[in-house]
């Protein structure tokens, strides 16, 4: 499957046991994204998903994403037609996501954006989330100033969260807070290579971060810090690389002044 699409006025929606790639038959940034989802209670699972910009883009309600592996952002900028290549960016909430892994090459695996409305909650739990060049782990309800909300919480969880970014590179590892109310941060694995170091200090000065320094952030409770030299064997349906790319297109796991290591 290329691309599914859907609007808000669409309600109830399973996914389960898809191969997608993102193609589609609309111009510019409408394409090359396996996901444009705004409608409400939607549940993606057993899925493989490959897009060369974002594998989803919308203001869904209600998600949940279970046993599914997404890699974004899978074609250089230049093949694409734009810069953007997000693992999931969404607008609504809540948003649950379990047992799966997202990979990419650049910008966020993760970006719920804050936009003030009712339910604007995340949890993520024993998943894999991997930033293979100049990616951020996550930008939670990180809405860049476009208006005064704060998401109301976010937890990760026993999850595996791998960030590397070569020298010289222009971003590294995040896990933005700054709109949300509250959030908690505990029990992950977190595994930094290149640029990427991450410890309890690293963290603390993020959790701080939260709401502008205010809400309830607790990022100290069992987390562990390594380093690595390669990344993970893909788990659960595979790897989604092994889905053709439209068009000619080729896999590549970073560009430029951001190689990936694996």
């Amino acid at each position: 499957m290329g691309q599914y699409r859907d609007y808000s006025l669409v309600t109830d929606v399973i996914i389960d046991g898809i191969d997608m790639n993102g193609d589609s038959g609309y111009p510019t940034f409408e394409t090359n994204a396996a996901f444009r989802v705004d409608s409400t209670r939607v549940a993606i699972v057993n899925v493989r998903a490959i897009a060369a910009g974002p594998i989803w883009l919308g203001s869904a309600k209600h998600v949940f994403i279970g046993n599914s592996n997404m890699y974004h952002g899978a074609a250089t900028r230049s093949a694409v037609g734009y810069i953007e290549g997000w693992g999931i960016r969404n607008t609504g909430g809540p948003m649950t996501i379990v047992d799966s892994r997202l990979q990419g090459t650049r910008y966020h695996n993760l970006r719920p954006q804050s936009v003030g409305g009712s339910g604007e909650l995340f949890y993520a739990a024993r998943n894999t989330f991997v930033a293979t060049a100049e990616g951020r782990t996550s930008w939670t309800w990180n809405n860049l100033g476009n208006g005064p909300w704060n998401g109301q919480g976010a937890v990760f969880e026993n999850n595996s969260i791998y960030g590397y970014a070569a020298p010289g590179c222009p971003f590294g590892a995040d896990l933005s807070v700054n709109h949300v109310t509250w959030s908690r941060v505990a029990n992950n694995n977190f595994y930094g290579a290149g640029n990427v170091v991450f410890n309890q200090d690293y963290l603390n000065r993020q959790a701080a971060a939260g709401a502008g320094g205010s809400g309830s952030h607790d990022w100290s409770t069992g987390n562990t810090f390594q380093t690595f030299t390669q990344f993970p064997a893909w788990g659960g349906p595979g790897d989604p690389r092994q889905i053709p790319l439209p068009n000619g297109m080729t896999v590549v796991s970073g560009e430029g002044q951001c190689p990936s290591i694996g």
